[in-house]
C-alpha cells in the first residue's frame, strides 16, 4: 500500500517537474523572441531618427562644460584654500 501510494506521489511529481520544465523552456524562448524584436526594432528606431546624432553631439558638448566647470570650481577652491 505505501509503495503504490510513493509511487503515485511520484509520478505526480514526475509529471509537475516536466511541466514546469517545458514551461520555464517556453518562456525563455519567448523571451528570446522578444529580445530579438527588440532589438532590430531598436536598430531601425537608431537608424531613422535623423536628430540622434546631434542629441549625442548635445550630450557630449554638456559633458565637456560640466567637466569644465569641475575643474575651474576646483582650481577657485583651490586658491581660495592657499
Amino acid at each position: 500500500m505505501r509503495y503504490e501510494f510513493l509511487k503515485q506521489r511520484t509520478g505526480y511529481l514526475r509529471a509537475d517537474v516536466q511541466h514546469c520544465q517545458a514551461e520555464r523552456l517556453s518562456l525563455t524562448l519567448s523571451m528570446i523572441k522578444l529580445r530579438a524584436e527588440r532589438d532590430s526594432l531598436k536598430k531601425v528606431v537608431t537608424h531613422r531618427d535623423p536628430l540622434r546624432p546631434r542629441l549625442q553631439r548635445a550630450r557630449l558638448e554638456n559633458w565637456s562644460w560640466r567637466g569644465l566647470a569641475a575643474l575651474g570650481v576646483y582650481l577657485q577652491l583651490r586658491s581660495w584654500i592657499r
